[in-house]
């Protein structure tokens, strides 16, 4: 594991200096029971419990879960998956914002990054499907018996001497062929496996989708009757003779572009606005990218305790009106709001039917497999800002209240372009295709629909597998555990919970009855065990794409494994196929 360690460790003090404890150190790296220190920028050096930390603490978990959003950090515990839980630092992860103090609890091999590099390490010697299928004729020479048969076989039949050769020059053929669409094969043994492929396990971030968020949507009370696309919107304002009907819209362009941590790279602000890079998570990037100034005076970053960003602005004319700029989270902004900004700049009051069109809207773009952030803003005149930072930040808390609401945006990741064709094709060809992702099922499950991997209406759960499950069916042999042409197609959705719950018989149905299957919420582990549980049924070849850590384990237990262009030295590594320009 040293190899995976981090360069130089963070600052490590030992619990000497919290109590009458010595400090844990050993060859200069933290052990069982010693005491880190970590601040923005940081990489985690070891798997920690948090004891202290800043109420703006964010992680980067991305190398270890695939999903690009920052983590919060707390002393509670949240979840009983150490994935999700926001009480730990984890190893290799990295501290995007603020500072913490965390008392180490594994090490090396022993941490969740290392347990994951220890799975992906494992090399077990796999032979391909036309490795098994030629050696059929020689299966092993073991026993007295078997030498006989096989030299009875060779005197009695013709076995062609270049076959060899000539299936070595078939594949090199094929190789090319794929080679020349950015399709690079490490064995070519496997070229054949991949034509014998009869189920696709696909991640969703950075494989079935670009990877990079972008707003998509933003609506408010002008434009609650009717779908608004940003792309439509800012036309509409570029062109519009009468800039107060877009009143509305200019004052989300601000909040948008101000109550914002992210950046355009210094380097490149003289390129196009769409080709620079950004420094910042992927929400703020999409926010920036749409808004492109008012000074800043004051900035209460996003924190899991708060689920809100706040930041206060003050006009640069003569007027000097000061603004306070929040955007987070609709459920915990919606009852601080009493206004709704209406699209010529002036504010009503917010009625019933205006709140239960938002709340419509809400789970409307959830459902889309969209993220939601509501825009709020109140001025703040008489407001002293030369103050204190901890007294200015107890102030503004107090201030919270009687906000405006000015907008609803919705931001997505948007899906490959040429992935539905893609899944149709592979469809054609008798093969199925699962998503497995560590995303959220209601984002699983509206990407799946986009991209074609769901075509039905009604989507089983795991109450129909266990139903399915208590029905014996004599029929169906563990070899012919899988849909037949004639059975009508099914979908099924299942999280991270329900794969740790199913039981032999329940993947004997999951495997056997269904066409369509999303696979949320998934650990690393949970992705290696759904295609190790696939293989094993219904003489199934399991191809896995991935372009993170995370599918790891995963492309190493599958037939093949397809990884991305984008994706991390591991996958590339581990992968049998590697896809440069996905």
């Amino acid at each position: 594991m040293m190899d995976v360690e981090v360069d130089s460790f963070m600052a490590m003090i030992g619990w000497a200096d919290v109590a009458d404890v010595p400090l844990h150190i050993v060859y200069g790296i933290p052990v069982v029971g010693g005491v880190v220190v970590l601040n923005s920028g940081d990489r985690v050096p070891v798997d920690l419990r948090i004891v202290q930390a800043s109420s703006d603490l964010r992680f980067d978990r991305s190398l270890l879960t695939g999903e690009s959003e920052m983590i919060p950090g707390a002393l509670d515990v949240t979840s009983k998956n150490a994935l999700e839980t926001r009480n730990l630092a984890l190893n290799s992860t990295f501290v995007t914002q603020g500072n913490c103090t965390g008392v180490v609890f594994a090490t090396g091999d022993c941490s969740v990054m290392g347990r994951l590099v220890s799975m992906s390490g494992e090399k077990q010697l796999k032979l391909t499907t036309i490795q098994r299928e030629l050696r059929t004729t020689y299966p092993g020479y073991d026993t007295t018996s078997t030498v006989i048969v096989n030299s009875i076989g060779c005197l009695t039949a013709f076995v062609p001497q270049g076959l060899p050769i000539c299936v070595a020059l078939y594949l090199t053929v094929i190789a090319r062929r794929m080679g020349k669409r950015q399709v690079l094969v490490k064995n070519l043994a496997t070229v054949e496996t991949l034509g014998c492929m009869s189920v696709l396990c696909s991640d969703k971030t950075g494989t079935l989708t670009l990877g990079r968020m972008v707003m998509q949507n933003v609506q408010n009370i002008a434009f609650l009757n009717h779908h608004c696309l940003v792309k439509v919107l800012l036309g509409k304002l570029a062109e519009s003779s009468t800039p107060a009907d877009f009143a509305a819209l200019k004052v989300v362009h601000q909040i948008a572009r101000l109550c914002n941590a992210a950046k355009f790279d210094a380097a490149v602000m003289d390129c196009p606005m769409e080709e620079r890079a950004v420094k910042g998570d992927p929400t703020d990037t999409a926010l920036l990218r749409f808004s492109e100034g008012l000074s800043r005076r004051f900035e209460i970053s996003f924190n899991s305790r708060n689920k809100w960003a706040m930041t206060v602005v003050e006009g640069n004319n003569s007027s000097g009106l000061v603004w306070m700029l929040v955007k987070g989270t609709p459920d915990v902004l919606f009852p601080y709001c009493q206004d709704i900004l209406q699209g010529d700049g002036t504010s009503v009051p917010l009625g019933n039917s205006e709140w239960e069109q938002l709340s419509a809207l809400q789970n409307k773009w959830s459902s889309e497999g969209q993220c939601v952030l509501a825009l709020c803003r109140r001025s703040l005149d008489g407001i002293k800002l030369d103050l204190a930072p901890n007294t200015m930040q107890e102030l503004l808390y107090s201030e919270l209240r009687d906000l405006t609401l000015v907008s609803l945006i919705g931001i997505r990741d948007p899906p490959c372009d040429d992935v539905p064709s893609s899944i149709e094709t592979i469809r054609k060809a008798g093969a199925r295709v699962f998503m497995v992702t560590g995303d959220f099922k209601l984002t699983a499950v509206a990407i799946s629909r986009q991209v074609g991997i769901i075509s039905q209406e009604r989507i089983n759960t795991i109450a129909d597998i266990r139903m399915a499950a208590s029905e014996k069916v004599p029929t169906r042999t563990r070899h012919d555990l899988k849909p037949r042409d004639d059975d009508p197609i099914h979908a099924l959705v299942l999280t991270d919970e329900d794969v740790s719950s199913l039981t032999s018989a329940d993947w004997d149905v999951v495997v056997g009855s269904y066409m369509e299957v999303v696979f949320a919420r998934t650990t690393p582990d949970q992705k290696m065990k759904i295609v190790q549980e696939i293989k094993c049924r219904g003489d199934n070849t399991v191809a896995v794409t991935g372009d993170g850590i995370n599918d790891v384990p995963a492309l190493k237990a599958a037939d093949i494994g397809v990884a991305m262009g984008a994706g991390s030295g591991d996958a590339k590594s581990s992968c049998a196929v590697w896809s440069p320009q996905h």
